[in-house]
């Protein structure tokens, strides 16, 4: 990254750029960035883009060696084609040979290291990974979004902030914009107003539910599961999110139990700290026992509805009562 921002900051760009990894957007934004800095925005002449996994690079070479119209140069977009996933020789060649009035920019959600065309990128151009950013990071980046317009947010409202928007950047910047509408002219963004505008995402309803299972509060877990039930949540995927919830906090807790501190488990488990001390707290209210037990139940109940000897609701119901 560090790269392109120096090529955006000295407007002064190579002829190609991979921009992959897992955050959607850091991916787009570093792409509209360059897209936007090249001067191409709405060029129908020297500006085109391929999408998808049937993009042929055939196609993507034919257009690169076509001379810019007017302009200093042609940029070519290609995203989400796959085309870094799999051996592919003339995209190798191709990478070595790029025009100087071209600037390709492929933008996927993921690449291989190991191929000779990421390689070739690497060596011709500009390579970046775009990771999802760790906690402290994020922070950051929020509050100066905030300072930008003359808010805050404390403590407490980041944490349920983080909890809503699980790390996504995309679901942070689209909750943001509805706080800050939202708040209108109030400066500090409160926890009752996170609690009042940003979205309950699935997973946080079911760690509602086993947080009800571990206090008995059977009115907490009937009702946040009626509530995905109306969502449309299908309950074969409810009990999947138990199921892989309670694999997480077993895992958490025997790491945990082994004197692994929680940064260690956060790599481990490729999981944000906040997330491993919400359900490193969790978990102290079951017995490692109680949680096995919990998955091979729901393993069993899982294999019955998929066998068709049971049905799924009522497969996710047995199991919250059996354990409530």
């Amino acid at each position: 990254m560090n790269t392109i921002d120096e090529d955006l900051k000295n407007n002064s760009f190579h002829n190609l750029y991979l921009i992959y990894g897992e955050e959607a957007y850091l991916r787009n934004s570093y792409k509209n960035r360059l897209i936007k800095a090249l001067g191409v925005e709405g060029d129908t002449m020297n500006f085109n883009t391929f999408t998808g996994d049937e993009t042929r690079i055939e196609t993507v070479i034919d257009i690169c060696e076509t001379l810019p119209f007017f302009t200093e140069k042609r940029v070519v977009l290609v995203e989400n084609s796959g085309l870094f996933q799999k051996a592919n020789d003339k995209l190798t060649e191709y990478l070595e040979s790029i025009p100087g009035s071209t600037v390709l920019i492929f933008s996927e959600e993921s690449a291989d290291k190991r191929l000779k065309s990421f390689k070739a990128a690497d060596k011709a151009g500009v390579v970046s990974e775009m990771k999802t950013p760790d906690e402290r990071t994020l922070q950051i980046w929020v509050s100066k979004k905030l300072k930008d317009v003359n808010k805050l947010m404390k403590q407490d409202a980041w944490q349920e902030f983080l909890a809503r928007t699980d790390l996504d950047m995309q679901k942070m910047d689209n909750e943001l914009s509805k706080l800050i509408g939202y708040t209108w002219e109030r400066e500090e963004i409160t926890l009752s107003d996170i609690e009042a505008v940003c979205s309950v995402h699935t997973e946080s309803k079911i760690f509602d539910m086993i947080s009800g299972i571990a206090s008995g509060n059977k009115s907490l877990v009937i009702g946040q599961y009626h509530n995905l039930l109306e969502e449309k949540e299908p309950p074969a995927r409810i009990l999947s999110l138990i199921i892989k919830q309670f694999r997480r906090m077993l895992a958490i807790k025997s790491m945990n139990d082994n004197r692994i501190d929680i940064k260690t488990i956060s790599l481990k488990i490729k999981a944000p700290e906040f997330g491993v001390r919400k359900d490193l707290s969790l978990s102290k209210n079951f017995t490692m026992d109680m949680m096995r037990n919990l998955i091979n139940d729901g393993a069993e109940l899982e294999y019955g509805f998929k066998t068709g000897t049971m049905d799924e609701q009522m497969a996710v119901e047995l199991l919250i009562m059996k354990y409530i």
